[in-house]
């Protein structure tokens, strides 16, 4: 399902002020950044900041290809980090499960 209130992404658009102008390219996207991160909670747009700005500090000075393999690599990571946290979840909710109806008194 689509988001209407996004416009929509030309690629194109984008590929073409990267090569033409760069300096404009970068102010458009920490622009659009913004704006998407606006969208938020404050708890989830200062979460996205920080994200944001561990990505940038560590693709400082990278290409168009390291900066992939990081904003990858940083994806990877955030997945490995919800796929513990769900384990740990899961577990929490078996064990009061568990609890829950050991402790039950018996029908008589």
């Amino acid at each position: 399902m689509k988001d209407k209130s996004a416009p929509e992404f030309d690629f194109d658009d984008w590929a073409g002020l990267f090569i033409e102008n760069p300096q404009e390219f970068e102010a458009r996207r920490q622009a659009a950044l913004m704006i998407e991160l606006s969208r938020y909670n404050a708890q989830q747009r200062e979460s996205g900041k920080a994200i944001l700005a561990a990505f940038e500090k560590r693709v400082a000075g990278s290409n168009a290809q390291e900066r992939l393999e990081v904003a990858g690599q940083m994806m990877a990571d955030s997945a490995l980090q919800l796929q513990t946290e769900l384990m740990l979840l899961k577990k929490v909710l078996e064990d009061a499960v568990e609890s829950s109806t050991e402790s039950e008194p018996e029908a008589s």
